[in-house]
């Protein structure tokens, strides 16, 4: 590719975009409704599992250390898509979250509400951690989600 060629390219995905007003998101929404899965299926999902989470805990497998804007997220990616396809149909206004860790996928969630103009995130965690993103989407609350005064 020439190099004018490159420059032009560049500077057009660099130019500041307009954000996606909400009415842009389309009607797209997929039908997540599945056959019960063989045998054979279901052993490849169980590995799947195994090899994403349980040898992420064990140390032998490093598959769970994503971000989002820099924040650690700790889901795995493909459930962050299912995630935003259930925002979009569903157009929330709040969003409740339990176990905020580093505080990833609630700016995860806040950025995609951000696309939609619309929704909050609640999100609640026994221990409190310093460095989680700051959105005004996001409400951070520090306790368990089964205590009744968090619950309020």
């Amino acid at each position: 590719m020439k190099l004018a060629r490159l420059r032009g390219l560049l500077r057009q995905f660099a130019a500041p975009r307009n954000r996606v007003a909400p009415a842009a998101c389309g009607t797209f929404f997929p039908d997540r409704e599945s056959p019960q899965l063989c045998a054979a299926e279901a052993e490849i999902v169980d590995r799947f599992h195994s090899l994403f989470y349980e040898r992420w805990r064990d140390g032998t497998a490093d598959t769970v250390n994503l971000s989002w804007l820099g924040y650690n997220v700790r889901k795995c990616a493909l459930d962050l898509w299912i995630y935003q396809e259930l925002l979009v149909r569903t157009r929330p206004d709040v969003v409740v979250e339990t176990g905020t860790l580093f505080g990833g996928s609630a700016l995860y969630f806040a950025s995609i509400l951000d696309l939609l103009g619309h929704g909050s995130i609640v999100t609640v965690d026994i221990e409190e951690r310093d460095g989680r993103p700051q959105h005004p989407r996001i409400t951070y609350l520090t306790g368990s989600s089964a205590d009744p005064q968090i619950v309020r």
